[in-house]
C-alpha cells in the first residue's frame, strides 16, 4: 500500500562512484537495505571490506588502531576514534587518519549540499614540535587549505573510497606520533533542515585505519572496525522509522489474518504487502487494504499437512515488506521489512523438555581485531520462545543482545580495546518461555591467534565446501549452511545451487561468516526422485581470480514411498445394456503427494473411456456415443494412481458383465382379438391388447388371407383396429383369415404373437343354423294319424320347413310345417301300422341358396314287444390328454345293432345323490364282432372333469336303435387291465390326474368304475391346474404356489426320487405353465410351473416326484409332493 505521509524524505540523485557492499544478514529487527541481486560481480569487485572483518597481517603500518566510541545520543552521531604509532618515526612525520563510513549513511549526508554545517567535534594529535598535545576542531580543520603558510593539516570526504580523511600537521620530531578523533555530525538537524533521511538497516559499519601520510592505505592489512547497531536507533528522526511488525492470527488454521497498518511517517515513499513464510517457502505480495488488514487461505496441503492444510507444530511466520517508489542517490531501490512475527499451528508443539538451543558459531579471531563475528542458526519460535546472545572475552561479558531466533550474523564491536592473543571469545544464546525456566545452548568458543600462516596468500587460499540438508523429491526450498570463511582480504563468497548440473539460483554476498542459505526451486523444475542436487561456494577477492569450493552433491530422496503404494479397487454397478454409463464406487484411495486417480472403463478388453474420478465417492462415467453395449459384453473397471514423476499405479481389475435391460426374454406379445367375418364384411376388425411399449416397443399386425398377406399396418397397444380390405380383395365363405402381431425394438430381434383365425362366415350364419329336432309322439297299430310338434325354428332369412315320415325306412309322408306348431298327418289310405314297425320323423329347413339341412331323425316303434335282458360288459379305461376314456360293449338279443346309424349309446353321469349331472355320447363300434355295433367308446373329456363339483361319480348306459330308448345300464367290470400312460392291473390303479383344480381320482364302486372328484383346500399352498399326459406320454404337472412374495430370482427345481428314496433326477429352473387353463390364481406367472417327467421315470408307482424351489444362494425355500 502506499500512504500519504507526514514527512516526506528527500532522495536526490547523486554522482557518485561508491559501491554498496553485501549486506550483514543480521535480523535482530527491522532493516533497509538493498537486496543482494542488485549487487553485481563488478561492484564487488570495488567493495571494501566494509562487511567483513579482514585481520591485521603480521606486517601493517605501524599503527594500532581502535574505536573508542561509537554511538547517537539524541540525534548526533558520535564517531571517536584513538590511533597511536607502535615505533618512533623520527624527523618530519605526518599521520593521515582514514575512517571508513557506511555507505548507506554516506550516499546520503555526504551528497548534502553545505553538509559541513552539522559537523562538530575535534581532533586531538601530537603537537608538530614534536611534543605535546594539539588539539583543532573539526570545523576548522574541514576542507583546510594546505601549504606552507596554511599548515598541511586537513580534513575531507573522499568520496572515491567513500571515506573520511584526516592529516595532522607535520612534526618536526616525533617520539610518539597519535592522532584522535571526536567526529560529532548532528544528523538530527541535518535531516529535519533538509527533509533528508537515512535508510535504516541492521548495522552501520564504519572502520579505522592510521598511517604515515606518504604511504597508501591497503585495507586488506587490516582496519579498526566497529557498528552502530541501526535497530537501537529510534524513530522519528534522521533514520526512516522502522517497519511496523503485523499481527497474525487463524481461526480455522487454513486462513490467515492480520493488521500490517504502517503509518507512513518520517520514511521514504514504499508500497508494502504482507509475506508469509512456511518451511522456507515464502508467499509474498499478500495486499494490505487502507486500514492495514491482510488475509491468505490456504486449501490445500502443504508440507506433513494430511487433515487440514497445515500440519500441527507448522511455524508461520509473517512479516511486512516494503518496497521504495524511488532509487536512492546510489541508484539502489531499497527494500525493508519488519521484525517477524510468529503463529504455531496446533497443539503439536515442541515441548519444553524436547526444546533444544541451537548453538552459534564464531568466526576465527585474530590480533588486534576490534569485533567479534559470527554466525546465529535458525532457532524454535513456538509457544513465543524469545532469544538472546551473551559473547564474553576472557569471561568477562562484552555483550548481551536481544535476537530474533532467525538465522543471521553475530557482531559484537569492542570499544577502546583490542583483541589480543590467546584471548578465549566464547558466544552462547540463551532461549526464554513464559512460565519455564530459560534455556541455555552450548557455548560456541574460539582462541585468538596470529596469523602467521600465510592466509592471506591466494595461493594458500581453500574455499570450504558447503553443507546441504537432505533434499527430498516436491521440495520447492533447497538449505543448506555456508561454513566459516577464509575472511583474509576483504574476500567476500556467493553460493550456486544446480538442479542436474543446471544452474537454478546464486545467493551473493556473504562475508567470511558465511551463513545458512534458502532458495526457491524455480516454477519450471520439480524436484524429482534421483535428481541430483549440488551446491558450490565462490569466492571473490579484489583483483583476483574466484576460487570454487569442492560440489557438495545430494540425491534426491523419495518421500513419498511410492514402492509400497497400493491402489484400491472401485466396484462396479450392474451394467445393461440399455446403459449409457457405467458406475461404482470408489474407496478411499490414498491422496498424499498430490496423487491423483482416473477410472479406465473398457469393454471386451479394449479401453473406451478414462476419466478422472475423486476418491471415497460414487462414480459416473459417461460411454462415448460410439459405444452400444450387448448383452454378456464384458465391462472392465480399473484405478489408475498418478504421481508426479513416478510410474502410474494402477488397482486390480472389477468386471462384470451385460445384462439385458430391457427384460426382452420375458417379453410376451399378447393375442389379438379378430372379430368374426362375414361373406358381407368390407373390413377386417379387431382388438390390439395392452402390449408392453418400454424401451420404445412398437407393434405392427400382418393379416393374411388363406395364407396370402393382405394387409401389414401399425398398430398401438391397447387399441381397437379397423383395417379396409385392399382393392379386388373379397371375402368368401369359409375362407380363413389369420392374423399376427409383432413386436420390434431396437437392436433387438422382433417377437410375434400367437397366430389368432377366423373362418369367413356366411352372412346368414348358414353353418351355424341348427335344426331343431321335431317331437313324434307314441304310436300304436290302431293309430290312423302321426302327430307331433315342431319346436321353435330359425326363420331368418326366409327359411322354412318341411317332414318326412318315413314307415320302416320307407317314406310315407311329406308336408309343410311351420315353426311352433303341432302337426298331424293321416296315414295314406294304403298304409297301416303293425307291432314293431319304425316311425320315424325327420324335420328338413330350406333357404334359397344354401343346401338343405335336417334335423336328426326322431323315431318311434308301434307297439314294440317286452325287451330281452341287457348284458354290460366294461372292457377298458385309460387317460389321454383330452380326459377319461372308457371302453366296452353292452347288448341285448332283441336288438337289430347291425345298422351302426340307427344304435344311438349315451351316457349319465351321476352324483353320490342320484343326480345326473352330464350327459355323453358314445360312439358305436364293431370291435367285439365285426357288423354287430355292440361296442361303445365314450370320453369325459377334460372341461367335463375340471367342471365337477367335489363328489363321487359313477355311470349308466342309455340304448336307443332307431330313436327308441331301450335300456339303461351299469357299466359292470369284466377284465382287469386297464391303461392309462401305461398299462395297469386293476382300475383302481389308474393315476388320478388334476384339472382345473379338480383331483380326479379312478375308483370301483360295486364293480363299476366311477371317479372321485376332490378340490384343494384353502390353506393348501402347491396347488395343481392339471395334470395329464401329453403327446410324448410323458406325465405333466401344471400347478403354482400361493403367496405374495416375489419367486422372480428363485429356482423351481423338480426332484424325483425312486422307491428307495434316492433321488435318480433333478431338472432345474423349471418353466412357468403355459396358460392358467383360465382359472383365476391372484398369482404372477413367477408363482407358476410346468413339471414335464420323462418317460423313464413316468410310473407313479415306482417314482416320488417334488417341487423344490431354491434361493440364489441355494437354499430350500419350499419343498412340495407333487402327486
Amino acid at each position: 500500500m502506499t500512504i500519504n505521509k507526514k514527512k516526506k524524505a528527500v532522495k536526490l540523485a547523486v554522482t557518485s562512484t561508491l559501491m554498496i557492499p553485501a549486506i550483514m544478514m543480521v535480523p535482530l529487527v527491522a532493516s533497509a537495505d538493498m537486496t543482494n541481486k542488485e549487487v553485481t560481480k563488478s561492484q564487488l569487485n570495488n567493495i571494501t571490506n566494509s562487511a567483513g572483518i579482514t585481520p591485521l597481517a603480521s606486517m601493517g603500518t605501524g599503527y594500532s588502531d581502535k574505536f573508542k566510541n561509537l554511538e547517537n545520543t539524541d540525534g548526533v552521531l558520535t564517531i571517536n576514534t584513538n590511533s597511536s604509532a607502535l615505533l618512533a618515526v623520527g624527523f618530519a612525520t605526518q599521520t593521515k587518519t582514514t575512517i571508513t563510513v557506511d555507505p548507506e549513511f554516506a550516499s546520503e549526508f555526504f551528497s548534502t549540499p553545505n553538509y559541513k554545517q552539522y559537523l562538530g567535534g575535534s581532533v586531538d594529535r601530537l603537537h608538530n614540535i614534536g611534543i605535546g598535545n594539539s588539539n583543532v576542531k573539526i570545523q576548522k580543520l574541514w576542507d583546510k587549505k594546505t601549504g606552507p603558510l596554511n599548515g598541511f593539516d586537513t580534513a575531507y570526504f573522499d568520496e572515491k573510497i567513500n571515506a573520511i580523511v584526516i592529516f595532522s600537521e607535520v612534526s618536526v620530531v616525533s617520539a610518539n606520533q597519535y592522532q584522535n578523533v571526536n567526529l560529532e555530525i548532528d544528523l538530527d538537524k541535518w535531516s529535519k533542515d533538509t527533509g533528508r533521511l537515512v535508510e535504516r538497516k541492521d548495522f552501520f559499519n564504519f572502520k579505522v585505519k592510521s598511517g604515515n601520510a606518504d604511504l597508501g592505505i591497503n585495507w586488506s592489512w587490516g582496519a579498526a572496525e566497529s557498528v552502530l547497531n541501526g535497530n537501537d536507533l529510534p524513530d522519528d528522526t534522521w533514520i526512516e522509522n522502522k517497519v511496523k511488525p503485523t499481527t497474525i492470527t487463524s481461526e480455522d488454521e487454513m486462513t490467515f489474518t492480520g493488521v500490517g497498518y504502517q503509518p507512513m511517517d518520517n520514511e521514504h515513499d514504499t508500497n508494502y504487502f504482507v509475506t508469509l513464510e512456511i518451511d522456507g517457502k515464502k508467499y509474498k505480495n499478500i495486499q494490505l487494504d487502507s486500514e492495514g488488514n491482510w488475509q491468505k487461505t490456504f486449501d490445500k496441503p502443504l508440507g506433513n499437512g494430511k487433515d487440514k492444510p497445515l500440519a500441527n507444530g507448522t511455524v508461520v511466520k509473517a512479516y511486512v515488506e516494503g518496497t521504495e517508489t524511488e532509487a536512492n542517490g546510489n541508484g539502489i531501490v531499497n527494500t525493508k521489512v519488519s521484525a517477524p512475527t510468529f503463529y504455531t499451528v496446533g497443539e503439536d508443539s515442541t515441548s519444553w523438555a524436547d526444546w533444544e538451543i541451537k548453538t552459534p558459531t564464531l568466526a576465527d579471531a585474530y590480533d588486534e581485531e576490534t569485533i567479534i563475528t559470527g554466525n546465529l542458526p535458525e532457532q524454535n519460535h513456538q509457544n513465543g520462545r524469545t532469544y538472546e546472545t551473551v559473547v564474553t572475552v576472557n569471561d568477562v561479558e562484552k555483550q548481551r543482545a536481544v535476537i530474533s531466533g532467525e538465522s543471521g550474523s553475530l557482531v559484537a564491536p569492542l570499544f577502546d580495546e583490542v583483541l589480543q592473543k590467546g584471548d578465549v571469545v566464547k558466544a552462547y544464546i540463551i532461549g526464554h518461555e513464559e512460565g519455564e525456566t530459560d534455556k541455555e545452548s552450548l557455548v560456541a568458543e574460539t582462541v585468538v591467534q596470529e596469523n602467521k600462516e600465510g592466509q592471506e596468500s591466494w595461493e594458500n587460499w581453500t574455499v570450504e565446501p558447503t553443507e546441504l540438508e537432505t533434499v527430498s523429491s516436491g521440495d520447492e526450498i533447497i538449505r543448506g549452511v555456508i561454513p566459516i570463511q577464509n575472511k583474509f582480504n576483504g574476500r567476500t563468497y556467493d553460493v550456486e545451487v544446480l538442479v542436474n548440473d543446471k544452474l537454478v539460483a546464486t545467493e551473493e554476498g556473504y562475508t567470511a561468516r558465511g551463513g545458512e542459505f534458502s532458495v526457491s526451486v524455480p516454477d519450471s523444475i520439480d524436484l524429482k526422485y534421483k535428481d541430483k542436487v549440488t551446491a558450490v561456494v565462490v569466492g571473490h577477492e579484489l583483483d583476483k581470480e574466484d576460487k570454487d569450493s569442492e560440489d557438495t552433491t545430494e540425491t534426491v530422496k523419495d518421500v513419498t514411498d511410492h514402492e509400497n503404494w497400493k491402489v484400491a479397487a472401485a466396484t462396479i454397478n450392474d451394467v445393461k445394456d440399455t446403459d449409457t454409463f457405467v458406475s461404482g464406487t470408489v474407496p478411499v484411495e490414498d491422496t498424499e503427494f498430490d496423487r491423483n486417480y482416473e477410472i479406465e472403463v473398457a469393454v471386451n478388453d479394449e479401453v473406451i473411456s478414462t476419466q478422472a474420478i475423486t476418491p471415497d465417492g460414487d462414480y459416473k462415467i459417461d460411454l462415448p456415443k460410439e459405444v452400444k453395449l450387448a448383452v454378456k459384453d464384458n465391462v472392465t473397471v480399473t484405478v489408475v494412481g498418478h504421481q508426479v514423476d513416478f510410474d502410474d499405479v494402477s488397482s486390480d481389475k472389477v468386471s462384470t458383465e451385460v445384462i439385458d435391460g430391457t427384460n426382452w426374454s420375458d417379453w410376451k406379445i399378447a393375442n389379438p382379438e379378430l372379430d368374426e367375418l362375414t361373406t358381407k364384411s368390407t373390413a377386417i376388425t379387431g382388438e390390439i391388447a395392452k402390449q408392453d411399449i418400454d424401451f420404445d416397443r412398437n407393434y405392427t399386425v400382418t393379416i393374411t388371407q388363406n395364407g396370402t398377406e393382405i394387409i401389414n399396418e401399425k398398430v398401438e397397444s391397447d387399441s381397437k383396429f379397423n383395417f379396409e380390405l385392399p382393392e379386388k380383395v373379397t371375402l368368401e365363405e369359409d375362407d380363413e383369415i389369420a392374423i399376427t402381431v409383432e413386436g420390434h425394438q431396437k437392436d433387438k430381434e422382433s417377437k410375434l404373437s400367437e397366430t389368432i383365425t377366423t373362418k369367413v362366415k356366411d352372412a346368414s350364419n348358414w353353418a351355424d343354423w341348427k335344426i331343431v329336432n321335431p317331437e313324434l309322439n307314441n304310436l300304436t297299430v290302431k293309430d290312423t294319424k302321426i302327430t307331433g310338434n315342431i319346436p321353435q325354428q330359425a326363420v331368418d332369412f326366409g327359411r322354412n320347413y318341411s317332414i318326412e315320415i318315413a314307415q320302416n325306412g320307407e317314406k310315407i309322408i311329406s308336408e309343410v310345417v311351420k315353426s311352433e306348431k303341432e302337426f298331424s298327418f293321416s296315414l295314406p289310405k294304403d298304409v297301416t301300422l303293425a307291432e314293431g314297425d319304425e316311425i320315424t320323423a325327420t324335420l328338413i329347413g330350406h333357404q334359397d341358396g344354401k343346401e338343405n339341412k335336417k334335423s336328426e331323425n326322431i323315431t318311434t316303434i308301434v307297439e314294440k314287444a317286452a325287451a330281452a335282458e341287457t348284458t354290460s360288459e366294461f372292457k377298458l379305461g385309460y387317460w389321454e390328454k383330452f380326459g377319461l376314456v372308457y371302453e366296452g360293449k353292452v347288448n341285448n338279443d332283441d336288438w337289430d345293432l347291425t345298422d351302426k346309424t340307427k344304435v344311438e349309446k349315451t351316457v349319465s353321469v351321476t352324483d353320490s345323490k342320484g343326480q345326473v349331472v352330464k350327459t355323453i355320447t358314445a360312439a358305436n363300434t364293431d370291435w367285439y364282432k365285426t357288423g354287430q355295433f355292440d361296442g361303445y367308446q365314450f370320453i369325459v373329456n377334460n372341461d367335463v372333469l375340471g367342471d365337477l363339483a367335489a363328489d363321487d361319480y359313477s355311470f349308466t348306459m342309455n340304448i336307443k336303435i332307431d330313436g327308441v330308448d331301450q335300456d339303461s345300464v351299469k357299466l359292470e367290470l369284466n377284465k382287469p387291465a386297464m391303461r392309462s400312460g401305461a398299462y395297469h392291473d386293476k382300475y383302481n390303479d389308474l393315476e388320478s390326474v388334476v384339472l382345473k383344480e379338480n383331483k380326479v381320482s379312478p375308483f370301483v364302486s360295486d364293480n363299476s368304475p366311477a371317479i372321485k372328484i376332490e378340490k384343494f383346500g384353502e390353506d393348501t399352498q402347491l396347488r395343481l391346474f392339471n395334470k395329464y399326459w401329453n403327446n410324448n406320454t410323458e406325465l405333466v404337472f401344471d400347478g403354482y404356489v400361493t403367496g405374495e412374495e416375489s419367486f422372480k430370482d428363485l429356482n423351481k427345481t423338480l426332484e424325483i426320487k425312486d422307491s428307495s428314496n434316492k433321488v435318480v433326477k433333478t431338472i432345474e429352473n423349471l418353466h412357468s405353465a403355459p396358460t392358467s387353463w383360465g382359472i383365476p390364481t391372484s398369482v404372477g406367472d413367477d408363482h407358476t410351473f410346468q413339471a414335464i417327467i420323462p418317460k423313464d421315470f413316468g410310473n407313479e408307482k415306482d417314482y416320488a416326484y417334488a417341487l423344490k424351489v431354491l434361493d440364489k444362494a441355494g437354499k430350500e425355500v419350499y419343498n412340495f409332493e407333487l402327486k
